[in-house]
């Protein structure tokens, strides 16, 4: 099931149990999208989905006046239009009254139809919505896990959420991750950490696969998701800063605003001399229509998951800040080797074994080995 076949299925499911909620699209969504889920209803819970059509300033006014009239409210629309032609009434009709309305934008970041150009992306409505009042943002990824969360709380929370809803194709992945609302959830979580890795919503989908990479290198990290993006995990965050060691955060959002924004803001409250590294849409002028991953990547100045393992080669230890070329193999024994060179002479030679042992040898002669604790 993709991910927007799961959102209408439980809302359509949401609208069957409970006769005070009511569901706007926008665009005609609905015709194609909540008409196959409609063959059991009632008609009485068919004419609480309702059609609002291309009128996006409209349809929030109208959701904020059903929802101070006591009704649970949610709106189904591009991220793009919503949190960008519908701020105002955003702002001064539901967050300013805390109306008990749900957002769901589609297509949020870059995952918009590319035919389509920028005007269909969603890069700022983060950095947009989280200067209101009382407003909670979630972006999950396709983790079922994090996304009934944010389901569930929209319905036990009483004010506005928004749920940022990046790549509707992708099949919903289950998992037993635990997840909790307002907490990092971590996917990988490596002792002696030598970096961290945080991300949301689709970034998250393409970390993972990655990771067995990094896995196979031998590296040793944490890696999470920052979901719940208001409210943040503050207290876990500054956790992680006590490690102090370099954190890398990933997000399809300008670099102003949204996630990359909370952790630097932290990090230089914290008076920690943490190594960061953001990866993000730069804040330019798009004039092209993007047709694939590899032309979208020129708006994050370069393939995000080749700049996380750049980061990681020149910022993880001090041999990596030291010598100014790393090759990396893998040798006629299965041992990775990691060889760092000083103006193109082979110096220090790292090889790791498949048991962790490591042995270091300089010029050629060994001089150390020892056990990697993972």
């Amino acid at each position: 099931m993709t991910n927007m076949e799961y959102y209408a299925q439980w809302l359509s499911d949401l609208i069957k149990k409970d006769k005070n909620v009511y569901l706007l699209i926008i665009d005609g969504w609905e015709n194609y999208l909540f008409d196959k889920n409609k063959d059991d209803m009632t008609d009485e819970q068919k004419s609480r989905i309702i059609n609002m059509g291309i009128s996006e300033q409209n349809a929030v006014g109208f959701a904020a006046g059903l929802a101070l009239g006591g009704k649970k409210v949610y709106v189904f629309m591009f991220a793009a239009f919503l949190t960008s032609r519908a701020a105002e009434q955003i702002k001064l009709d539901v967050t300013y009254n805390n109306a008990d309305v749900t957002f769901i934008g589609i297509h949020g970041g870059v995952t918009g139809p590319r035919i389509a150009g920028y005007s269909h992306w969603a890069l700022e409505d983060i950095a947009t919505l989280n200067g209101y009042p009382n407003i909670k943002i979630f972006a999950p990824s396709n983790n079922e896990q994090e996304i009934k969360a944010c389901l569930k709380y929209s319905v036990e929370h009483k004010g506005p959420v928004y749920i940022r809803l990046e790549n509707p194709g992708i099949n919903v992945i289950k998992t037993e991750q635990k997840v909790q609302i307002g907490k990092l959830s971590f996917l990988r979580f490596h002792r002696n950490p030598q970096f961290i890795i945080i991300s949301y919503g689709e970034m998250t989908n393409k970390i993972i696969p990655f990771l067995e990479k990094l896995d196979k290198m031998k590296y040793r990290y944490i890696f999470c998701s920052a979901f719940s993006l208001k409210p943040f995990d503050y207290d876990g965050f500054a956790k992680i800063l006590k490690r102090n060691i370099p954190i890398i955060a990933l997000e399809e959002h300008s670099r102003y605003g949204g996630l990359c924004s909370i952790v630097a803001e932290e990090i230089a409250s914290s008076n920690t001399n943490v190594h960061f590294k953001s990866i993000n849409v730069s804040n330019q002028l798009f004039n092209s229509v993007y047709a694939s991953d590899s032309s979208i990547y020129y708006l994050f100045n370069g393939n995000p998951i080749e700049q996380i393992l750049s980061a990681i080669e020149t910022k993880t230890n001090f041999c990596e800040k030291t010598f100014r070329f790393i090759k990396r193999k893998i040798d006629h024994r299965d041992r990775l080797c990691i060889c760092y060179t000083l103006l193109g002479i082979p110096v220090l030679t790292k090889k790791i074994l498949k048991n962790n042992d490591i042995s270091y040898y300089v010029f050629g002669i060994k001089i150390l080995r020892k056990k990697c604790k993972v």
